[in-house]
């Protein structure tokens, strides 16, 4: 039996939830987190999984085993989310902007480089015109 991969959200909003709906047809999202707890249940609910929900993402990359984290926040807090979740040894999806600086960037490639993770960033695909798949 081949191993799914484990994975955390980090960002309940609109876009995470139609990510998270992607990783599950190849993975198993076993945390949500979110600043506003309601958004989390609120995620887990459209879904229709029941997963261990924080409000905290040190907590949740702390306290539950996973493989990976995909975040989907603010994109001015990537930095310090994905510096945190490199440091606790999780590969990281960072989806958006990657950061607001090109210092910020380094910062998460350093980390990840020095913790042995992956980083991949990716882009909405907002300058192709509709219906170039």
């Amino acid at each position: 039996m081949e191993k799914r991969l484990r994975i955390g959200m980090v960002g309940c909003g609109d876009f995470g939830k139609e990510l998270a709906r992607y990783f599950m047809e190849v993975a198993d999202v076993v945390a949500l987190c979110d600043l506003h707890l309601e958004r989390a249940e609120k995620t887990a609910k459209v879904l229709g999984i029941d997963v261990p929900l924080f409000t905290d993402y040190r907590e949740m990359f702390s306290s539950y085993e996973m493989d990976a984290v995909a975040v989907t926040a603010a994109n001015h807090v990537h930095a310090e989310i994905i510096v945190a979740a490199a440091e606790a040894g999780l590969h990281v999806f960072c989806e958006k902007a990657m950061a607001r600086t090109v210092p910020e960037c380094w910062e998460m490639v350093r980390a990840c480089k020095r913790n042995g993770v992956k980083l991949m960033v990716g882009h909405k695909r907002r300058l192709r015109p509709p219906g170039r798949g």
